[in-house]
């Protein structure tokens, strides 16, 4: 499995989930497409996929490569529903662990940070940055918090979790999915209380200035990790 580099890995699951979407889009016109050239392989890709969500974050497994998995797995059950669906409950308790992994990462890094850490932007709107020489001589956090970065892309864990919000809402949309959440609606109302927190310093805007603190994060354009958990909230309980 370590083979490649994460990032070679990376594109090869970009290449999955484009292949997946022509032939499903094929398959809707032209008879025994998909049973012909997707199905005999889908099983061994979601093994795949399963043993390396369950791998610990580390330099060699990063958040931002089990991102790419869960978008594929989403882009799986959006066009080919029929075919995923005695695939997918296996698949479910890596994510639900990865979900789980990722709010405490989250409650740790963004919501409670350590403001003396130096070379760092961070806030509840998920984005937070490193100077890559800093993270390797100081070792700031351990490589379970840490994320890959390529040339030109910041990839980090709110970009996981707002990819497993958007897989949750595919399968709460769809009906023949959603007996699989039934026993998780609970926990997921819970972590999503979570990644909905805003950090001491927008505790103490609110406090002094509401008006600008609602202005602001009214006409931020960043969609972060609380913005999707309130959306995913507000759609769930409709």
């Amino acid at each position: 499995m370590q083979q490649y580099s994460i990032r070679t890995r990376g594109r090869a699951i970009e290449i999955f989930i484009t292949i997946t979407t022509l032939v499903a889009h094929t398959g809707a016109y032209e008879k025994g497409f998909i049973e012909q050239y997707l199905q005999p392989i889908i099983p061994m890709f979601c093994e795949k996929f399963v043993e390396c969500l369950r791998v610990p974050n580390d330099q060699t497994d990063d958040c931002g490569f089990k991102t790419d998995i869960i978008k594929a797995i989403n882009c799986l059950v959006m066009k080919l529903p029929k075919y995923i669906s005695e695939l997918l409950p296996q698949m479910l308790p890596p994510i639900w662990e990865t979900l789980c992994q990722s709010a405490k990462t989250y409650q740790e890094i963004t919501v409670n940070a350590d403001k003396n850490i130096n070379d760092k932007e961070i806030d509840s709107d998920g984005i937070y940055y490193f100077l890559v020489i800093n993270i390797i001589n100081n070792h700031y956090f351990s490589y379970k918090y840490m994320c890959t970065y390529f040339p030109g892309e910041v990839i980090n864990s709110n970009s996981l979790i707002i990819a497993i919000f958007e897989f949750v809402q595919t399968i709460v949309d769809r009906k023949r999915f959603t007996n699989l959440l039934d026993n998780m609606l609970p926990e997921i109302m819970y972590y999503l209380i979570i990644f909905m927190q805003i950090t001491v310093d927008q505790i103490q805007q609110w406090t002094t200035n509401p008006n600008q603190f609602v202005e602001e994060d009214e006409c931020t354009f960043d969609y972060n990790v609380r913005i999707s958990a309130q959306e995913f909230l507000t759609v769930s309980t409709l």
